[in-house]
């Protein structure tokens, strides 16, 4: 895993003043610990901070040219099938170097142009300078697990693996962009394109930019369709898809082995971390490496069964307690994250990254089990929805729930099945309305109701429900509740939030993550299943868990499904509190610039009453006071 930076300009000036090249890639070394790289030449810059997984030797160097000098790349992620692309390379050819695989990307580039993309097999983020065409290429993996930020102005296109990186050069602007700002306090992070300062963009997941003299092209080389390929009761056919899935699983997982430097696993004891430790020990000579993290105790802890898992398969475990006393680190949480990010369970993931690092440089997770399988409660109640919403037709069901909805109080302290506000008011929309509803945390608060008039007006009417319906532009919609859950889901919550925080967590500690279960032929091959097939009855995962059974064994698969977010309610209502009402809801606190802080003193009255729980918003008003302070003030 690396760092990647740079710019191109066509009118004959310099990329970069001096310095600006070198800062940018100072600004990624924790990205990259082992080497650094830069390269200028007419029009271009390319920067680079290396860290040594492949091919540790000066042939794995970069940014990396081909023979004659024409052809340069800057590469982050890796790329599983690198070997099977360099044999056929090689029957066309192609002299190797080295054995990493930005060599076979780049001489795949020579030899298929753009369409290098479609043959990728991997995590990437990565620049291409083709000097004969003069044009940049850009380009990012299909689940979006490697970032790539962008900016432009005065004639200048840059480029960077992280923002901090785009912020080294002074023309950057720090400017709050009020859409970005809307769709954080909604979602708790800022979905792409959109970034938080005004002017910079993200490259959205499996898309690649052409740059030249005339201007940019954006296309999207690959799409996850949902479309069942058999018949849900077709038992022969869920029996030879089961035995495909055990195959497919055993593939993905093998394929990310491939190491130069240690290897191990993220475990919390759950399905999917159980089934991806499984699979490495049976693949592996040697135990294999485990890192957990617990909360102190409780009922949320996993520990125990990450401990217990981690005996039955021999593993070499290693285990830390995030106590709160560990959200000191918030600054440097939000140093590594660039943007104002609202996941809670960041806090866990940066610890657990860092405890992996002391063993290992790379690790495997259970990232995208959850989106790939139908493992989030949150599909079942889509189902429930869309069984209820067909019972009354739109012209009198709108109206009907939407009255309901309204009637109906938001009582959090009630029991989960006693509380039908949510329910009731999706009801009364279109089910794409309803799934943009039930993403936003501020649905019974109100956007508008916290925010300062001149921000409110400065949004000139802008719906944060928008990259929602962006998810679904230019794509079949499913026409399955499950499944258009889950296409939203791939398209939003795993590459904007899941991601992210994987990403910078562990590139803040200079670890690779590696994620077989977002390998993009498992994923294709999980969408073709019939939703009905992942979530049975009250079962989620059924088809993997059927699979896995040998694997991790009954007692892993009765676990309920826990989450890996901290208990951030006592948190707040506890430890934390002296820190909410002393700095970000003092009149000269930064929050304050954008929002109604008497509104917001109100609202913290009403959540240490019990009235409400609303520790979703709390904590993203105090992460957005802690990046603020580091990235503005």
């Amino acid at each position: 895993m690396c760092g990647i930076c740079g710019g191109v300009r066509f009118d004959g000036g310099e990329v970069f003043a001096p310095g600006v090249l070198e800062a940018m890639v100072a600004s990624l070394e924790h990205r990259g610990p082992d080497d650094a790289g830069i390269h200028r030449e007419e029009g271009v810059a390319l920067g680079f901070r290396r860290l040594e997984i492949l091919d540790l030797s000066e042939h794995g160097r970069q940014p990396m040219a081909n023979p004659d000098g024409t052809v340069r790349i800057v590469f982050n992620g890796e790329v599983y099938n690198h070997r099977e692309l360099r044999r056929d390379l090689e029957t066309r050819g192609y002299r190797y170097r080295g054995h990493s695989d930005t060599e076979s990307i780049l001489y795949r580039y020579e030899d298929r142009g753009t369409e290098v993309f479609c043959d990728l097999l991997g995590m990437f983020a990565l620049a291409i300078w083709d000097q004969r065409r003069r044009r940049l290429i850009l380009g990012r993996d299909r689940a979006g697990k490697k970032p790539l930020y962008i900016w432009e102005g005065g004639g200048r296109l840059l480029f960077a693996s992280e923002m901090k990186a785009l912020l080294a050069d002074p023309e950057v602007s720090r400017e709050i962009d009020p859409r970005a700002l809307a769709d954080y306090l909604t979602y708790g992070y800022v979905p792409a394109p959109r970034a938080i300062f005004e002017g910079i963009r993200k490259l959205p997941p499996a898309t690649s930019l052409e740059v030249t003299r005339a201007g940019s092209t954006q296309r999207r080389y690959w799409s996850l369709s949902f479309e069942p390929a058999w018949d849900a009761s077709d038992r022969k056919a869920r029996n030879r898809a089961k035995k495909e899935l055990e195959g497919r699983l055993e593939e993905a997982v093998e394929a990310r082995l491939e190491s130069d430097v240690p290897l191990g696993a993220f475990l919390s004891g759950g399905v999917d971390s159980s089934t991806v430790v499984a699979l490495m020990a049976r693949a592996s000579d040697s135990p294999v490496r485990t890192a957990s993290v617990g909360f102190g105790g409780g009922a949320d802890d996993e520990l125990p069964a990450a401990r217990e898992f981690a005996k039955r398969v021999g593993a070499e475990a290693s285990e830390m307690v995030v106590r709160p006393d560990a959200l000191e680190a918030l600054e440097k949480i939000c140093w590594h994250f660039d943007e104002p990010f609202g996941d809670p369970s960041a806090v866990p993931t940066y610890y657990l990254c860092k405890m992996a690092r002391r063993q290992v440089t790379v690790a495997l997770s259970g990232d995208g089990g959850d989106e790939a399988f139908a493992g989030y409660r949150h599909y079942r109640f889509e189902r429930i929805e869309d069984r209820l919403r067909r019972l009354l037709p739109g012209p009198f069901r709108g109206p009907s729930f939407g009255v309901l909805a309204r009637l109906a109080p938001k009582w959090d302290w009630l029991p989960r099945v006693l509380r039908a506000k949510t329910l009731l008011t999706n009801l009364s929309l279109a089910p794409e309305r309803a799934l943009a509803h039930s993403a936003d945390r501020l649905k019974f608060v109100g956007l508008a109701s916290i925010l300062r008039p001149e921000l409110r007006e400065s949004l000139g009417g802008y719906d944060p429900a928008e990259p929602v319906f962006r998810a679904f532009e230019k794509t079949r919609v499913p026409v399955d509740p499950v499944s258009r859950a889950q296409h939203l889901d791939m398209r939003l919550w795993l590459p904007e939030d899941i991601l992210v925080k994987v990403d910078r967590a562990s590139m803040a500690h200079s670890l690779e993550v590696r994620s077989p279960f977002l390998d993009h032929r498992l994923l294709e091959f999980a969408a073709r299943c019939p939703s009905e097939w992942w979530l049975s009855g009250a079962t989620s995962k059924a088809l993997l868990r059927e699979a896995a059974l040998p694997w991790v064994g009954e007692e892993t698969l009765r676990r309920g499904k826990q989450g890996f977010s901290p208990p951030i309610e006592n948190w707040l209502r506890n430890e934390l509190r002296p820190r909410i009402e002393d700095e970000l809801l003092a009149r000269g606190s930064r929050s304050a610039r954008y929002l109604e802080i008497d509104r917001m003193r109100s609202l913290w009255k009403i959540h240490c009453s019990g009235q409400r729980d609303l520790c979703d918003l709390f904590w993203c008003l105090m992460v957005f006071e802690t990046w603020h302070r580091t990235w503005i003030s």
